[in-house]
């Protein structure tokens, strides 16, 4: 009896194949001169240049002012005196 439902399925399922829907679409390619994305990167690039120009600013007044806080603590601890700025 099982058999029975087992098959009917199986017929059922295979006349359905025939009659799904095709996935008829195409892959639109890009277009080679597209504005926006070229003023997107330009732009990209730009700000990273920026960055990387003011990350290495940062970097050396960091520098600088790890060698004043040496000089200072180095100050207070041969003359014991607090320095005011």
């Amino acid at each position: 009896m099982e058999n029975k439902y087992i098959i009917i399925v199986a017929v059922f399922g295979f006349l359905g194949s025939f009659f799904q829907p095709l996935d008829s679409y195409e892959l639109k390619k890009k277009k080679k001169n597209d504005t926006v994305e070229e003023d997107a990167t330009i732009c990209i690039d730009s700000l990273r240049n920026v960055n990387d120009s003011l990350i290495n600013a940062l970097q050396i007044e960091n520098r600088l002012l790890k060698d004043k806080n040496l000089k200072y603590k180095k100050y207070i601890k041969r003359h014991g005196k607090k320095l005011y700025r």
